[in-house]
């Protein structure tokens, strides 16, 4: 519980419920994506993964033996015709930050711009976020040769934590507009925009700047990109079930059904 390191979990030996079938899928259908979940429904270990795919990290989706034996399966999109090529991802993580004010806020945003743009070969630059996250784009896709993915998790955390509050509602509007509206204007640079949150602000303005962003929240083909299934559970966790059945002297199904 709360680990959100694809890679953490792969070689530390820990369970992971294969998504990676919907994640080929969302990725080599190339749109913009919108998810809304609940918190601790494994959003950010969902951006964390599609990071990682888009890194061309293809050694920790194969299979893995670990120094202590334990063998990690190989997962469903190590099977795929993906080219596992390395793109240049921009990450905007709003869940790790204590963002309690404006001005965090603009510093947050302003250091992960200045991260990216020494990265990419950039000066850093006092110029309007759009100006910079189109600069930064550009030069990604100059230095790398590949179209660009940009990743956003929890975009609404500062606006739920202050609902009731308009004038701040209206600042960070106007910075999330600001920041994202390249991606409307640089479709063309774009590989894939994946963002998330626990609900959709209709108004925040980030919405009406992307072309054709495709809202999955309620689809039934991706009802489980996050989370675990009845299926799942009774599948991949079942020797995790049948031991805790042991321990308490119990069967499978007893336990199945005590845990449901």
């Amino acid at each position: 519980v709360g680990i959100q390191s694809f890679e953490k979990i792969r070689k530390d030996g820990y369970v992971y419920v294969d998504k990676t079938a919907l994640i080929y899928k969302m990725i080599t259908e190339g749109c913009p994506y919108f998810l809304s979940r609940p918190r601790r429904f494994g959003k950010s270990l969902l951006v964390d993964t599609l990071e990682l795919v888009f890194q061309g990290r293809r050694e920790l989706f194969e299979e893995i033996t670990l120094k202590n034996g334990t063998v990690q399966p190989r997962l469903f999109i190590a099977d795929t015709d993906w080219e596992w090529e390395h793109y240049p991802v921009l990450r905007f993580d709003f869940s790790k930050s204590n963002l309690s004010t404006i001005e965090k806020l603009d510093e947050f945003i302003a250091d992960t711009l200045k991260g990216y743009e020494l990265q990419y070969g950039l000066q850093e630059s006092k110029a309007s976020y759009s100006l910079r996250m189109k600069k930064i784009i550009h030069a990604a896709e100059r230095q790398t040769g590949h179209k660009v993915v940009v990743l956003v998790d929890e975009y609404d955390n500062m606006m739920l934590h202050n609902l009731g509050d308009a004038a701040m509602q209206k600042a960070i509007r106007e910075r999330f507009q600001d920041l994202f509206m390249p991606l409307k204007g640089e479709d063309a640079h774009l590989q894939f925009i994946f963002i998330t949150g626990i609900s959709k602000f209709s108004q925040m303005g980030i919405f009406s700047r992307i072309n054709q962003l495709n809202n999955i929240s309620m689809l039934a083909s991706y009802d489980t990109l996050c989370g675990i299934s009845e299926e799942e559970l009774t599948t991949t966790l079942r020797p995790d079930i049948e031991l805790l059945a042991e321990q308490y002297g119990t069967d499978y199904d007893a336990m199945l059904s005590e845990l449901k």
